[in-house]
């Protein structure tokens, strides 16, 4: 279990094996990461800073060709150059011949503010970072499982129960 996704970059920071169950993983890859990954913001980051998905491949973003036959596309960025469609061959002959020399790329600055997807993401993620932190302590798993002051937290992260859980954000 990764506290952070691989498709954000982290390759570092993963509980043991077994500490979290595989429905649970399941669950908050489909319905919470994925999710908050598809995101504008998210594939926004993602796109710019060439964080490969957790598969190896290049995560694309729309783009706009500022011509009358193009309008948006899809494209990728590695280190490279940039990356079309084979179907976006309009594009590609227009670029290629220089009838068109430049193109917008959106860049949104942050998340939206007061997300359930991302403050649920935020919960699991604390939870998991209080395991990672002890994991190496004998009983680690019984005392964080067992801890009934964290069942609050567990059911809004798991299942979006109760109020909403605020948090700040800001750019760094």
């Amino acid at each position: 279990e990764h506290i952070i996704p691989e498709s954000l970059g982290n390759k570092e920071h993963v509980l043991p094996l077994g500490a979290v169950c595989d429905t649970c993983n399941n669950y908050f890859a489909v319905k919470i990461e994925n999710e908050l990954l598809n995101s504008s913001y998210f594939k926004s980051v993602r796109h710019r800073n060439v964080i490969l998905s957790k598969k190896g491949h290049l995560v694309p973003n729309k783009v706009l060709i500022p011509h009358k036959n193009v309008g948006w596309v899809d494209m990728c960025i590695d280190d490279k150059g940039f990356i079309f469609r084979h179907e976006d061959n309009e594009a590609i002959r227009l670029i290629s011949d220089g009838t068109v020399n430049k193109l917008m790329i959106p860049i949104i600055e942050e998340p939206e503010r007061n997300d359930k997807i991302m403050s649920r993401f935020l919960a699991k993620a604390e939870l998991e970072s209080l395991a990672y932190r002890l994991c190496s302590c004998d009983g680690w798993n019984e005392e964080i499982v067992d801890k009934v002051e964290l069942n609050p937290l567990r059911e809004y992260a798991r299942y979006g129960k109760g109020e909403f859980w605020d948090y700040s954000q800001r750019r760094i």
